[in-house]
């Protein structure tokens, strides 16, 4: 070894990795993991490389199924999946589109439908100075849509634009709109350790409207000598309903970011650390967990310390809001009110246009 450098008087420790000339005895290793390690760039020649990021595998390993474990315990034994992608793979989604030609005659304005094979599904006429939304109510009256979604490219389009500026629209088609809304889940404890007190926290919330969908699961520890944090946050995702064999399911798919760390206080970082890791997160959810997940519970409990230790604490909250209670949510009071009502005060006081997507941070 002294050809390297590597001399008793200078050296006091080291570390040798056999390697193979044999691609079928080489290990599979991380190209980030080998750098940080001090290798050079020979060792490439006798290892095999991991075609993905580091990163994107230590999330795959820290955020293991179901990310929304409450409603996973309401299933019938299916079980939710979580599935980290290098790009989004949402176009694959079984989405029912139409594609709405807007066009002026005279006062009127006429809309007509086609499906993506191009046949014409149906037509409506309409005043000429409507708005967006009255556009969505007719045609999800007349076709027995649930909700309808419409987008400008890739823009989603608010239903108090005025319908005259546009002359093409594409609509994707919901229907199954009775699982949209929000649902939250917040667990607690807190116990004894030593003198002192440990305890742990997790927060998921799902929120799902057309045309949108956001994700929060947060784990967090905080121990007698130590810390823990586990978070995925998906902001601006999408989501459909498709079937699979003889079930339905909700696929969400979307940018989210992760972190996650485990210190000690004398012992520092240890483990996988994620800061601010981006990636593509396909979450899969069976459509009646949703459906059976749509209730309110509260549970809290305590039991006094003694001989010097803390008390016994443990919280557990559980809630659905329907999408159309958003809507309300989101609107300033009007008509007098002076001050939000007693939920939206709870909520969201501050009235923000974005709950809960606001709430997710």
């Amino acid at each position: 070894l002294s050809s390297y450098g590597i001399r008793p008087g200078i050296s006091t420790f080291v570390v040798l990795f056999p390697v193979f000339a044999d691609p079928e005895k080489q290990p599979t290793v991380s190209a980030e993991a080998m750098r940080e390690a001090g290798f050079g760039t020979t060792v490439f020649k006798y290892v095999k490389v991991h075609e993905e990021p580091r990163d994107m595998a230590d999330v795959r390993h820290v955020l293991q199924p179901p990310l929304l474990p409450w409603l996973q315990e309401k299933g019938k034994g299916r079980t939710q999946t979580v599935t980290v992608c290098k790009e989004s793979k949402f176009e694959d989604a079984c989405r029912k589109m139409v594609t709405v030609q807007l066009k002026l005659d005279g006062h009127e304005l006429l809309a007509s439908c086609t499906n993506i094979a191009g046949d014409h599904t149906c037509s409506i006429t309409l005043p000429r100075d409507v708005i967006v939304a009255q556009l969505q109510s007719s045609l999800c009256n007349k076709m027995m849509w649930a909700s309808l979604v419409l987008w400008e490219g890739s823009k989603q389009v608010c239903g108090t634009n005025q319908l005259s500026n546009y002359s093409v629209l594409v609509g994707e088609i919901f229907e199954h709109s009775h699982v949209s809304g929000c649902y939250h889940f917040h667990q607690s404890d807190v116990h004894p350790a030593g003198y002192s007190s440990s305890g742990s926290s997790l927060i998921c919330t799902l929120v799902l409207e057309p045309g949108k969908a956001a994700l929060l699961h947060r784990f967090k520890g905080d121990y007698k000598r130590a810390e823990e944090l586990r978070q995925l946050v998906m902001h601006d995702a999408q989501w459909c309903v498709e079937s699979n064999e003889l079930h339905k399911e909700v696929r969400i798919c979307g940018l989210a970011t992760a972190d996650s760390f485990f210190c000690h206080e004398r012992m520092g970082y240890d483990g996988i650390r994620l800061t601010d890791c981006k990636c593509y997160v396909e979450v899969t959810i069976p459509l009646e967990q949703l459906e059976q997940g749509q209730i309110e519970e509260l549970h809290s409990a305590s039991t006094p310390g003694s001989g010097g230790s803390c008390r016994c604490e443990t919280n557990k909250s559980v809630y659905f809001l329907p999408f159309s209670l958003l809507s309300v949510l989101r609107t300033c009071p009007s008509g007098g009110a002076s001050r939000p009502f007693f939920l939206q005060e709870r909520l969201n006081p501050h009235c923000f246009s974005g709950y809960p997507h606001s709430a997710l941070e």
